[in-house]
């Protein structure tokens, strides 16, 4: 696992970012740093991902949903 968002709990259609960063490094909260660990905007957390392909799971409701993506190079 590269990073988990954590979205709103209610019903309706939303919108969660991700900066295409990894999780967060261990205690980095805890030492006040800002992590961005998850909620609605996915800022912080480690290094970029290397472009390739990664598979991304959403799951609703104890259901998962899966899709692959592919992030290329930024020249």
């Amino acid at each position: 696992m590269v990073r988990e968002l954590t979205g709103p709990k209610e019903a309706g259609l939303h919108r969660v970012q991700w900066n295409l960063r990894g999780n967060p490094p261990a205690g980095a909260a805890a030492a006040g740093q800002r992590g961005g660990g998850g909620g609605q905007r996915g800022g912080g957390g480690g290094g970029a991902l290397e472009p390739g392909s990664y598979l991304v799971k959403l799951t609703v409701g104890g259901k998962d949903y899966t899709t692959r993506v592919v992030i290329e190079a930024d020249e």
